[in-house]
């Protein structure tokens, strides 16, 4: 045989394949359908015009697409390039064909070189779906640019095509030498999980993640991490020297597979025995003897039911013990497990914060990946058990035996349901290992049981059952999995089509957010009906998997369906009927629970036409809330809350007032009344904004008192309409009425007359005097703002009455729960942690945070605070992962309370979050900024520098130098995904945090090291008492002019740089070459880099401004420490030392925001 003989051959039997055809189309439909509903096409997206969106067709987005196909072109790789080989074997025609004169080069090199062109075709198509999905979309659509021919060859010749062909290599080389299609699948998902393992053990090293990652996203991407949207959407992809290495390594790995197979294949009779168990040698037995008949065994053959279950065991048994000792299983369930470890590690020591290994962590993202991976298992191993008799040529013998059908599948399906157990036990022993190894022994069996076998298992049982039914049916290996992986890709798609029913979402994982304080909470209800309702579906996939399995060897369909129809009988037809009635009412209760979702439209299309009919209601005078009362009774069993309000409205415009606007909770029931209501004269329910006209004026000065009741809507199946929980309840003054036209138009500048009475939390009040009585279960304890007057108890509750010393902003809280307490003193003032009583570990560390800060800020600004109790009170990570402070209460998520903070090198987290959140107290509640621009910066971006000199002082340099990277790598981040414009520091806006935390850190940290530490210090204060407790809300301006005017000119180009412009740096240190200039000293000449860029464009005229170079020794200790002016771009400059330096350093102290800090070091050598 030739070459073209065996090509042409396996071309006209793929070619002659409704299978190939069907594969083409799903290869273009697919891709098509998620390109066009990403850009919106079934859902109608409106986007506002002022945002910048990520378009669809640039190089940047089309490699990310292809990354995610080539993913899934892999299972093809296996089906059609593994099974070109396989078939020989499969079909047994192997001796025949190996007894001709047939070169093995010619062989295997036609084999693979057919089935590599066809998937080189299929892998085309969804590259033709992206270009028809421009052309579906339109130049029109806010998602597509014009065409990047360049973005389509780079992702197709350098990163998928590349891909194909070396894990085609791999596939076919393990498939011909082991002879086995299982393995070929196999492959595939060690890829798949060896990219995730390479991610996870060398996350701290960006180089060897895209060195070794096989699929080259990260080599191909890396380099992109911090690219702004513009970036991504303008910049063609490089190819970079990692990505040339990436290539050249995975390359030499598929070109090394092919030469192994080269040299151990034959065409021999026998490949590859790998088998890991031992071959018995059955020893001969003496027989019988006929003088001696008691010896014979006496037995009593089952019947019946017993038979049944015995036969059922015996099958059970013997599939188990095949899958599980078949190095396939083995194979996977050591790389499943490594990949979990890795991860959960990852996830532990991520970055510069460590966690304890909880076991709520170890059961979110591991275990989602992890199930992944157990789900594309049990698709292979349903294969392999499925069509066990049909490989081994045992199917006739089988059909011919009167074992029940029933029988047979159910063994097939308990075997995998089993397999799954297994797999799921692992998982859980490699939890409690990684807990064990890390020190931490509180293990809670009862969550890794309630999760993995209560939650998850029945979703792999599903799945199991449908894995049994589709191999029933198709009673094909390569049809059957394209069938379930569709299947399974169908999940990522039911947004982009549309699909929100659950009853048309099939079996999906549970995403529930795990808490101490109530576990799963309500939304547990919701998914146990689901699945059950999923789980019905797959015990009639079972009944109809018994149905349809051939007793009988059957090529026509006619014939196989005639056969199917004559083996239902009624008693099948009764149990599937009577199976109908819990299924029809679970889908009775999820269609009543979806329709009993209570929706709030805040679409753009109903905010329009708010502003269209209120806008000019916009500058009505309205009154101010001056007092606030309230009366709130929680009832944690029952999750719900009912408030009695009163404010007292104050009218401290200069003009009568006869009309008030009032907003109300848009998830809460809320009733009012005002003293001298006339009438509701307008409405507009969608947002729950009313009209009140007063029966009589309203005359400056004059104030009158609104009543108002508020209540919860009740939870349902579905959606969590109370925030009240079991414990851990926390509300805001969210639920509470507001006053006033409430809808934004966009803030003005800080020096701008308007919004000058608002400052940046309120609308509708300044200051007000705040009272409340709070009550709870007898078994919990209630907090809100203020000092407690007293507390007692009643009818079997908790009662506490609470009232603020002092006016404060309108800015509550409402909490309640079953805590342990802890105290510490800082002076006189009682700080006291209200924590879960299992959450004891960063209990000091959070108590030493609030201290440090107290002391810190006292000695800066004064102003302690006037209630002589601080509350830390801890809430659910179910309701959110951030802190706050209201009043004298810092509320923090439970979240912090997991932080890891037994690693000296590692950030103090807790610490960090409690001393950031006490020193608001006087940049946010005492200094209180006007709504405008530029408010975030008074607040957190100057608390954010006070923190960080805190943690200098508690930690010293070191843990200084690791929070600025962290702020830097925050900014750099966040700016990355900014879809409107950049706004310079002095005016950020909200939601802009990564500016407001991470470059405001920076920023002010660099400005203090030009000015002189202490001598910012005082500007700081200086500028805290002019605007603390002011009748006047104080701005960003005031902030920088005061600023400029204690600046020398020297130093203006730092203000104005970091403070007013938006400017990065690339650092770069060309070469060091080190000479010994006498017997005492060297001399290093340094070329180095300096471009500045202003929103990603370079900057012709260069802003000169001092640059640190740091060396260091041997020992990496700091041993001189100059300034450099740049002149230019590329700079020169020699150093004389009479130490030996042996690193240099650009910007060592992160005074300079430089996205690229890999090339602003170099080791120099003599």
């Amino acid at each position: 045989m030739t070459f073209s003989a065996i090509f042409r051959y396996e071309m006209k039997v793929w070619l002659k394949k409704p299978a190939f055809y069907l594969i083409a189309g799903c290869c273009y439909v697919i891709p098509l359908f998620l390109f066009i509903g990403t850009g919106g096409y079934f859902d109608g997206t409106i986007v506002e015009e002022t945002k910048t969106l990520l378009y669809l067709n640039s190089p940047f987005q089309i490699t990310s697409f292809l990354h995610l196909i080539g993913k899934f072109l892999l299972f093809l790789v296996a089906a059609i390039i593994g099974s070109t080989i396989y078939k020989d074997f499969q079909h047994d025609v192997f001796r025949l064909i190996y007894s001709y004169p047939i070169g093995k080069g010619t062989y295997l090199n036609a084999k693979f070189m057919c089935s590599f062109l066809l998937v080189c075709f299929l892998s085309l198509l969804p590259l033709a779906a992206f270009i028809s999905g421009e052309f579906v979309l339109g130049e029109g659509s806010p998602y597509i640019t014009s065409t990047s021919i360049q973005g389509y060859l780079f992702s197709y010749g350098f990163i998928l095509l590349p891909n194909l062909f070396v894990f085609g290599l791999l596939v076919f080389s393990v498939v011909a030498l082991f002879r086995n299609i299982y393995a070929g699948f196999l492959v595939v998902l060690i890829l798949i999980s060896f990219q995730g393992l390479v991610e996870n053990m060398f996350h701290q090293s960006n180089f060897l993640v895209a060195l070794l990652d096989p699929f080259g996203k990260y080599a191909s991407l890396d380099h992109t991490r911090f690219w702004t949207l513009a970036e991504k959407n303008q910049l063609p992809l490089s190819i970079s020297r990692t990505l040339i290495y990436n290539r050249i390594v995975w390359l030499g790995v598929g070109i090394s597979a092919g030469f192994i197979t080269y040299r151990k294949f034959s065409l021999s009779q026998f490949g590859l025995d790998i088998s890991l168990s031992r071959k018995r040698v059955i020893k001969s037995r003496p027989g019988i003897s006929k003088t001696h008949p008691e010896k014979v065994m006496q037995f009593e053959p089952l019947s019946g039911f017993k038979q049944t279950l015995f036969q059922l065991y015996t099958m059970v048994r013997y599939q188990v013990s095949y899958v599980m000792r078949h190095w396939i299983f083995i194979s996977f369930a050591l790389m499943g497990l490594l990949l979990m470890l890795f991860m959960l590690n990852r996830i532990l020591y991520s970055g510069e914060l460590t966690m304890l290994p909880l076991t709520r962590l170890i059961l979110q993202i591991p275990v989602l990946f992890y199930m992944m991976l157990v789900v594309f298992a049990t698709f292979i191993f349903s294969g392999m058990l499925m069509l066990l008799e049909k490989d081994s040529g045992m199917e006739p013998l089988i059909y011919s035996t009167s074992v029940p059908t029933s029988t047979i599948i159910l063994s097939k399906t308990v075997s995998l349901i089993l397999i799954q157990f297994v797999l799921l036990l692992l998982f859980m022993g490699a939890g409690i290992s990684m807990q064990i190894l890390n020190g931490y022994f509180h293990f809670d069996f009862t969550h890794y049981f309630f999760a993995l076998f209560i939650l998850h298992a029945p979703v792999l049982a599903v799945w199991a059952l449908l894995s049994v039914f589709v191999f029933s049916v198709t009673r094909h290996l390569y049809s059957g999995l394209f069938i379930l992986l569709l299947a399974w890709l169908a999940q990522f798609g039911y947004e982009q089509l549309g699909i929100t029913s659950k009853l048309l979402q099939f079996n999906t994982f549970p995403l529930l957010e795990y808490s101490d304080f109530i576990g799963y909470g309500s939304a547990l209800v919701g998914r146990i009906v689901v699945q059950t309702y999923w789980f019905l579906w797959g015990i009639l996939l079972l009944l109809a998997a018994i149905r349809v399995w051939p007793r009988v060897q059957v090529d026509s369909l006619k014939i196989k369906w005639a056969a199917v129809k004559n083996s239902a009988d009624r008693k099948r037809l009764a149990f599937s009927g009577l199976l109908l009635l819990p299924l029809l009412m679970v889908s009775y209760i999820i269609i009543d629970g979806e329709t009993s979702i209570y929706k709030v439209d805040e679409s753009q299309k109903v905010l329009s036409e708010f502003t269209e009919k209120f806008h000019v209601l916009k500058d009505l005078p309205q009154p101010r809330i001056s007092a606030v009362s309230l009366r709130v009774d929680l009832y944690p069993e029952k999750h719900d809350f009912t408030l009695d309000g009163e404010y007292v409205l104050v009218n401290r415009t200069d003009v009568p007032i006869d009309t008030i606007l009032i907003k109300t909770s848009m998830d809460e029931i809320t009733e009012y009344r005002l003293e001298t209501l006339g009438r509701e004269i307008d409405s507009f329910p969608p947002l729950h904004f009313y009209v009140a006209q007063l029966s009589g004026s309203l005359m400056p000065g004059d104030s009158i008192r609104m009543h108002f009741n508020v209540k919860n809507r009740p939870n349902t199946l579905f959606q969590r309409n109370s925030g009240v929980l079991s414990s851990g309840t926390f509300l805001t003054q969210d639920i509470l009425p507001r006053i006033g036209y409430f809808l934004g138009q966009g803030l003005q500048s800080p020096d701008s007359s308007d919004h000058v009475n608002n400052h940046y939390q309120s609308w509708d009040s300044d200051l007000v005097s705040y009272s409340a009585t709070i009550s709870t279960s007898a078994d919990q304890v209630a907090f809100t703002n203020g000092s407690l007057i007293k507390d007692w108890q009643e009818n079997g509750r908790n009662y506490f009455s609470y009232e603020t010393t002092k006016p404060v902003k309108f800015n509550f809280h409402f909490n309640s729960g079953k805590f342990d307490t802890y105290k510490d003193y800082w002076n006189d003032t009682l700080i006291t942690i209200y924590h879960h009583p299992g959450h004891t570990q960063n209990l000091e560390a959070i108590a030493s945070g609030v201290k440090a800060s107290l002391e810190f800020n006292h000695e800066l600004f004064g102003y302690t605070p006037s209630e002589k109790k601080i509350n830390i009170i801890e809430y659910p990570l179910t309701e959110g992962s951030f802190s706050t402070l209201k009043t004298n209460s810092i509320i923090m998520s439970e979240s912090v309370f997991g932080v890891n903070t037994n690693q000296a090198e590692k950030i103090n987290f807790p610490f960090y979050v409690a001393a950031h959140e006490m020193t608001h107290h006087w940049f946010g509640n005492k200094l209180i900024p006007k709504d405008s621009p530029g408010a975030l910066f008074l607040t957190e971006s100057i608390t954010e520098y006070l923190t960080l000199q805190i943690f200098k002082e508690r930690f010293g340099d070191d843990a200084a130098r690791n929070f600025l990277k962290v702020q830097h790598e925050r900014y750099f981040r966040g700016r990355a995904n900014e879809q409107g414009e950049e706004n310079p520091l002095v005016l950020v806006d909200y939601g802009q945090n990564y500016i407001s935390y991470g470059k405001g850190a920076a920023a002010l940290n660099a400005i203090a090291h030009g000015l002189g530490r202490e001598k910012f210090h005082d500007f700081l204060s200086e500028f805290f008492r002019e605007f603390a407790e002011s009748d006047r809300y104080s701005t960003s301006l005031n902030f920088f002019e005061m600023l400029e005017q204690n600046t020398p000119d020297s130093s203006a180009i730092i203000i104005e740089e970091n403070l007013n412009k938006s400017i990065t740096y690339n650092l770069e240190i060309l070469s060091a070459e080190m000479s010994r200039e006498d017997q005492n000293g060297w001399l290093v000449e340094v070329e180095y880099n300096v471009k500045p860029y202003e929103l990603e464009k370079s900057i012709t005229g260069f802003y000169q401004r001092p640059i640190e170079l740091g060396v260091y020794d041997q020992q990496g200790e700091l041993i001189r420490l100059l300034p450099i002016l740049p002149s230019e771009n590329k700079n020169t400059i020699r150093i004389e030392m009479t130490s030996k330096p042996h690193r240099l350093v650009l910007d060592p102290n992160y005074l300079i925001l430089d996205a690229e800090r890999n090339n602003n070091s170099i080791t120099v050598d003599e």
